[in-house]
């Protein structure tokens, strides 16, 4: 039979374990930041995600603040139309094959998040 105080001595264990598999899992899936109110991209697309030569795919990102962001958008080849959270991207001929595009968000503090999507030219 098990004392009072060698069943209460577990429990501080088991209370340790369950935080740190709470902590290992926010981390792991990304959930969570320390400050609530931090920059986060929440999404970036490419539509469409495969285009031909000439013709133009809508890439845009969202993030979870509005305003005071600047965007600085990057591709391994092809070119931008447009600025801010959305842009046209188009490529020639020289540009076939799967391309990266990137975005780079920054806000006023200037804490900076990027994603990528690609863009395939045939």
């Amino acid at each position: 039979m098990m004392t009072g105080w060698k069943r209460l001595s577990r429990v501080p264990v088991l209370i340790v374990l369950v935080g740190l598999a709470t902590a290992c899992s926010n981390e792991i899936l990304g959930l969570g930041t320390s400050d609530p109110g931090e920059l986060e991209i929440l999404s970036m697309t490419a539509d469409p995600d495969n285009i031909a030569v000439g013709s133009a795919s809508l890439i845009t990102v969202k993030t979870n603040q509005e305003g005071g962001l600047t965007y600085q958008w990057i591709a391994s080849l092809g070119y931008f139309i447009g600025a801010g959270s959305q842009v046209r991207y188009s490529a020639s001929s020289c540009c076939r094959g799967t391309n990266t595009i990137t975005c780079v968000v920054s806000d006023s503090n200037d804490h900076k998040v990027s994603a990528s999507v690609q863009v395939t030219v045939r």
